[in-house]
Formats: structure tokens, sequence, C-alpha cells
């Protein structure tokens, strides 16, 4: 995490240059990085620090009951009302046009 935040701090990025703002570039290291890294540390450590308690929450979680669809359909969470379903907005079209390698989604295996 920290290496691809400098990757996109560096004199010469370690990323593709997708727009002109990315010609945009400090010639010092301004002091609100050194802060702003500072912040993603701690916030990783912190992280880091709570993997114990998540591993036992999760193990807790996969360990404990599971809710059926005869619960469900005990406390009439099932079958969904009519009214409580609406169908899914289909999404709008963006004016801007994708850059490069933004056209589709496919990714690496």
């Amino acid at each position: 995490m920290i290496r691809k935040w400098f990757s996109f701090r560096k004199r010469k990025p370690d990323v593709e240059r997708q727009t002109p703002l990315n010609d945009i570039l400090p010639l010092t290291w301004p002091s609100r990085w050194t802060l702003d890294l500072l912040d993603l540390i701690d916030a990783l450590g912190l992280l880091v620090a709570l993997e114990p308690e998540l591993a036992r929450l999760l193990d807790a979680v996969n360990s404990g009951p599971l809710i059926t669809t005869d619960d469900l359909r005990g406390k009439g969470v099932l079958p969904v009302r009519p009214h409580a379903v609406k169908e899914p907005k289909p999404p709008r079209r963006s004016p801007r046009t994708a850059g490069p390698g933004q056209e589709t989604f496919d990714f690496p295996h």
C-alpha cells in the first residue's frame, strides 16, 4: 500500500499517463504529503492491530447458526411483498468518454 502511495507521488510516477493532470507535479515534496503519509501509516498500523479481533469475529460468524429460508418465512421476511420490490433503474449514460484502458473491465487472472 505504501509503495503504491509513493508511486503516485514520485517526480516520474509509476502510473500510465491518463490525463494532462498527470503532468502537474510539485517540484518539491509538499509538507502535506508527509502528514498524509503519516496518516496512511497510522491507518495501516491500526488495521494490522485489528487483525486478531477480526479473525475471531470471522470465526464466530462462520461457526454460528445459519439463517434458513424457513426462518425468514417464519419471521415474515419471505416472500418479499410486492410493494417492497423495485425494478432496478438502468445506469445513466455518462457524457464523458472513457480514457485509455477504461473501455472494459477485463481483469487479468
